[in-house]
């Protein structure tokens, strides 16, 4: 969302044009993005296990 929001080149000027702008940019993202996110989480939560809750590259 940060990126698509000022690619839309449209200001909103009031909270409901910005609700209808997030939710615009929101449909737009493929629903490939949300898989490969999904997929991430195994090696994500491994990564803090394994770092015992300190910092991850993630």
């Amino acid at each position: 969302l940060e990126r698509r929001i000022p690619a839309k080149q449209n200001n909103p000027k009031n909270l409901a044009e910005l609700e209808a702008l997030l939710q615009e940019c929101w449909l737009e993202i493929p629903s490939e993005v949300y898989q490969k996110l999904v997929k991430s989480m195994i090696r994500r939560i491994d990564a803090v296990l394994k770092a015992r809750g300190y910092l991850t590259r993630y």
